[in-house]
């Protein structure tokens, strides 16, 4: 019963991950899963339109998933690439169905390449994992299948990677293009979201990789390994961005504010809850700030006192074992810490609360972070 849901729902599972990633691209992505499964990734979790609908399931039956879902899979390819002329790759996501059986779609998709001449690649996703592994299985897999030849370093460039409006929303996004361009810099391609494949295919010759959410790491390093492409990591939230999440702030420019003796808990995306914690310690002086998260917590970002969480339990154990005077988190956490007197400061994140408080997301790229912090 430890890993039960009471206070707080499920959060998205590693297939909405993989949909939210690849949404609205140009190619074909297809679920190896029965009907109506799809509704899940891009109704309640998927918060943008497009006129580009590429996310399907397979249609499986009951006989598919006992005999084996590999001549559905392709019955049904063949009726959505005929509907699709533009579709320029495919990808084949698992689901709780391909784990169960042993579905082969890495073999599929060699079939898939060799019958229809477009790159074909296979996501391995169970739905029994979080979002975030799903978008990370995403665009690894498909890093892995369009990037090729030669680095040509073009200085003065970047990607954004990880950039999933479920953890961002459309408008930090939107905000975190128009924040390195600002700075002078070319924003080649932006991974795990809407972008054109000749934009991703691009991406190799980027000075620098911008890793903006935990899921764009397993990318980034493969990028460093195979193009030795650097990466730093971080959103640059306040008046002083620019630095990564495990910057402390004695490496921000200009004068240190006086340390105040809060205690700080940020319940979040481990980057953008430690590009906020930089925020706090850079601009007021806030230096205790512990980070923790439901999701996957990255070694190479993790200070002293950082946590992952697997249950409510541990949640509210958390909360419950300190003074806290300012929890930040969705505000679906806010119900865990309803018996403490800390300031709890709103951060929706789609992934814990879907569309409910969408409308609430705010831009807290640069100075618009000190707007929010300040704000209520």
């Amino acid at each position: 019963m430890k890993k039960l849901w009471r206070k707080l729902p499920p959060p998205a599972p590693d297939t909405s991950g993989v949909a939210n990633a690849l949404f609205g691209m140009e190619g074909l992505l297809l679920f190896d899963d029965v009907q109506g499964c799809a509704s899940n990734y891009c109704i309640y979790d998927e918060t943008r339109a497009s006129e580009r609908v590429n996310v399907f399931p397979a249609q499986l039956s009951d006989m598919d998933v006992i005999m084996g879902t590999r001549e559905q899979l392709r019955r049904r390819l063949k009726e959505l690439y005929d509907e699709m002329p533009e579709c320029r790759f495919i990808a084949l996501a698992g689901s709780p169905i391909s784990m169960l059986i042993g579905t082969d779609l890495k073999a599929a998709c060699l079939e898939i390449t060799e019958e229809y001449g477009v790159p074909a690649f296979p996501i391995d996703v169970t739905g029994h994992r979080f979002y975030d592994v799903g978008a990370a299985a995403a665009m690894l897999a498909m890093g892995r299948c369009i990037l090729d030849g030669e680095r040509r370093e073009i200085p003065g460039t970047v990607n954004l990677l990880g950039a999933l409006t479920m953890d961002l929303g459309t408008k930090n996004i939107v905000a975190l293009h128009g924040f390195f361009e600002q700075q002078g810099l070319e924003v080649i391609s932006k991974w795990g979201c809407i972008d054109t494949l000749d934009n991703l295919k691009n991406s190799v010759n980027a000075a620098v990789n911008v890793v903006v959410a935990g899921c764009g790491l397993p990318l980034a390093r493969m990028m460093k390994r195979k193009y030795g492409i650097p990466y730093t990591v971080g959103v640059p939230c306040g008046s002083r961005p620019g630095l990564p999440a495990r910057t402390d702030a004695s490496g921000a420019r200009g004068p240190i504010p006086p340390v105040r003796p809060d205690r700080a808990l940020i319940i979040g995306e481990q980057v953008l809850a430690g590009s906020i914690r930089n925020m706090l310690r850079c601009d007021y002086g806030i230096t205790d700030v512990t980070v923790s998260s439901f999701f996957e917590m990255d070694a190479e970002l993790l200070e002293p006192g950082d946590e992952r969480l697997s249950s409510e339990d541990e949640a509210q154990k958390l909360i419950n074992s300190r003074p806290f005077d300012l929890i930040i988190g969705d505000p679906f956490y806010e119900r865990l810490a309803a018996n403490t007197p800390a300031r709890y400061k709103c951060l929706p994140h789609i992934a814990v609360s879907s569309k409910i408080y969408e409308d609430d997301i705010l831009d807290i790229i640069g100075a618009k972070g000190n707007a929010w912090f300040e704000q209520g």
